[in-house]
């Protein structure tokens, strides 16, 4: 009887002591102080609870365990966690990194960057330089160097050898809140995420169903945005571009002097070339009055108004031609006749146009 009362006894202070040692390393790990004070970056979605974070605070390396960072969580109750993009530390005590989770995003400081429809990615370089993150050079780098293969779009994105940018049409325009020490992957991975998340599996089967894959509609709605920055206009726009690549059409090239701009002013500039130094070839696969059907490119980021304009075009359309005056009124015609009639029609408009 002495010998179990012993071992029990020796049990009770082995389990103390073990009580002890954890209770010690949770109250290390609590207050914080050990550990790097490098700086890492953590991704919380919106609508994570404190369970979630804990795992991902715990994958991090900013907690030590995650079950500590639970139990705290439940004697604690954290209120109002806030989402998008935080800076912490492994030295960083339980009660700071709370502080830092539940920050309203408007009380702390940001940059805002916009977007504009029908940006190239040449200007969304300049942008994202001008708002003092990086060079546009290392933008582009990143850009067009990453493999985003966490997008379901990515897998859609076509590459060739005469094409000026490989990314070009997949930086969504938008209006977007950056931390002052965002990277440039980090703005890059924003405005290619918004663009997957826009377009839905249902425009997916849309675009198998019609015969398009991806890079088509993102390269025509390009060219619809373009050429008609107002929704109102885009589906009469897209159902012409639509109806030259009809087989048997009498039209087969999209003729639009949007093809030749994006060249000169933003393609060869970047380049380093002067005016129609770029290559023949790409030339040839770029500017829409050389080309046949769908060029190897878009030329700017177009809207999902302006993607969804070529999935769902005017239906019926007859119109081969299309051109507006300065007034912004939209002419259509079904021949070359009609066209040169409607452009007579648009020079006398615009030229009581002051």
């Amino acid at each position: 009887m002495k010998k179990i009362i012993s071992v029990l006894a020796v049990l009770v202070v082995m389990g103390i002591v073990a009580a002890g040692a954890v209770f010690m390393s949770y109250n290390g790990d609590v207050k914080g102080g050990k550990g790097s004070s490098e700086e890492i970056t953590v991704e919380l979605d919106k609508g994570m609870g404190a369970y979630t974070v804990a795992a991902v605070l715990a994958d991090k390396g900013i907690v030590k365990n995650e079950l500590f960072f639970k139990l705290y969580a439940k004697q604690n109750p954290i209120a109002d966690l806030q989402y998008g993009t935080f800076t912490l530390r492994e030295d960083m005590s339980y009660e700071e990194i709370v502080k830092e989770l539940t920050t309203p995003k408007d009380l702390r400081e940001t940059v805002s960057v916009t977007v504009f429809e029908g940006s190239s990615i040449v200007r969304i370089s300049k942008i994202v330089e001008e708002a003092g993150f990086c060079t546009a050079q290392e933008f582009i780098d990143v850009v067009e160097n990453t493999d985003w293969s966490q997008f379901k779009f990515y897998q859609y994105v076509e590459d060739h050898e005469y094409k000026p940018f490989k990314m070009e049409g997949f930086l969504y325009p938008e209006t977007y809140e950056f931390f002052p020490e965002a990277t440039a992957y980090e703005i890059a991975e924003t405005m290619l995420s918004h663009f997957d998340s826009l377009v839905t599996d249902e425009m997916y089967a849309q675009m198998e169903q019609q015969g398009f894959t991806l890079q088509d509609v993102v390269t025509l709605a390009s060219y619809v945005e373009e050429e008609a920055g107002d929704p109102i206009n885009q589906p009469d726009v897209a159902a012409v571009f639509l109806n030259r690549l009809k087989p048997d059409s009498p039209f087969p090239k999209l003729e639009s002097d949007v093809s030749y701009y994006y060249m000169r002013e933003q393609v060869e500039p970047y380049l380093g070339v002067g005016r129609d130094g770029s290559p023949v070839e790409m030339q040839q696969l770029v500017n829409t009055y050389m080309c046949v059907g769908i060029p190897i490119t878009p030329v700017s980021s177009p809207s999902i108004t302006a993607i969804k304009a070529v999935l769902n075009p005017t239906p019926d359309s007859p119109y081969y031609f299309f051109l507006t005056d300065l007034t912004g009124k939209y002419y259509y015609a079904e021949t070359w006749a009609g066209h040169v009639q409607n452009i007579a029609t648009m020079e006398a408009v615009n030229a009581t146009v002051k």
